[in-house]
């Protein structure tokens, strides 16, 4: 894992401050949580709610807010854990490839 806990406790903070500037999202709601250390990946649980009943509008909020932590991440040289699968394949002669 190359993300420092030092790294966690400064996004889980800068997470929290994205949220709370963004005028749609009701402040008092905002949980920005390190939650948990899996195989392959440290997870930030984020609850919060959107002022919006539009669901076009709460969309495009979303969008909004997920763009901003991306953001956030890149800025911080954080990289995000996808799935990975890896298959060994043999050829005709047995040999893995």
């Amino acid at each position: 894992m190359d993300t420092t806990s030092e790294k966690i406790r400064k996004i889980v903070k800068q997470i929290k401050i994205v949220l709370a500037n963004n005028p749609n999202v009701i402040e008092d709601t905002i949980q920005v949580n390190f939650s948990e250390i899996s195989d392959s990946s440290v997870d930030i649980k984020m609850f919060m709610y959107i002022n919006e009943t539009d669901y076009l509008k709460f969309l495009n909020i979303k969008e909004e807010i997920l763009c901003s932590l991306l953001k956030l991440i890149e800025k911080e040289n954080i990289e995000l854990a996808y799935p990975t699968q890896t298959i060994y394949l043999k050829n005709s002669e047995g040999e893995t490839v």
